[in-house]
């Protein structure tokens, strides 16, 4: 599970563990980031270390360094702030 993803649009690192993912002037991160694969660009969301270095642990292991985030619920309720739970990395199409 990853703590952070990159966001190639807004050029920014969303910190998956901050209640407003580390940018409280965009209160609609979530929802967007959250979105169903089929339903934005594949490429939205990169893994950080790719950002940064080129190349992700993931990919050492044959995986993509493109990303998606699942909602979680917290405790036995639903979470009104539908948290994001973590990204996880999308197994490359060769």
């Amino acid at each position: 599970m990853a703590n952070g993803v990159w966001h190639t649009g807004y050029h920014i690192k969303i910190e998956l563990t901050h209640a407003d993912l580390g940018h409280p002037d965009r209160p609609e991160l979530l929802d967007e980031i959250t979105l169903p694969i089929e339903q934005r660009d594949r490429e939205l969301l990169q893994c950080p270390q790719h950002h940064g270095t080129g190349i992700c642990r993931a990919e050492e292991e044959d995986r993509s360094p493109w990303m998606t985030i699942r909602r979680r619920t917290v405790g036995r309720g639903h979470d009104p702030g539908g948290r994001a739970s973590a990204g996880t990395h999308q197994t490359n199409s060769r």
